[in-house]
């Protein structure tokens, strides 16, 4: 799912509300890190998380779906 600010909302402290809520469940929980993923192109999304101790990766999202995800399932199937 996505989570974001709304443009109205941003700049008002909701997002560092969020992200410190995100970090206190996940210490409840016992993680060692929480991750997400932010557009390439959003410069003011990368600027907040940055701002929030983030470290920003450069990774490449790759994803199978519609045709290619049903090509590659019905070769499962085959073998």
């Amino acid at each position: 799912q996505d989570l974001y600010v709304t443009k109205k909302k941003r700049g008002t402290g909701v997002g560092d509300k969020m992200v410190a809520a995100i970090a206190k469940q996940a210490k409840q929980q016992k993680a060692n890190a929480v991750c997400w993923l932010v557009n390439k192109n959003n410069k003011h999304g990368k600027e907040f998380y940055s701002r929030q101790g983030a470290n920003l990766h450069t990774v490449i999202l790759c994803d199978l779906k519609g045709k290619a995800l049903a090509k590659k399932a019905r070769q499962a199937a085959k073998k």
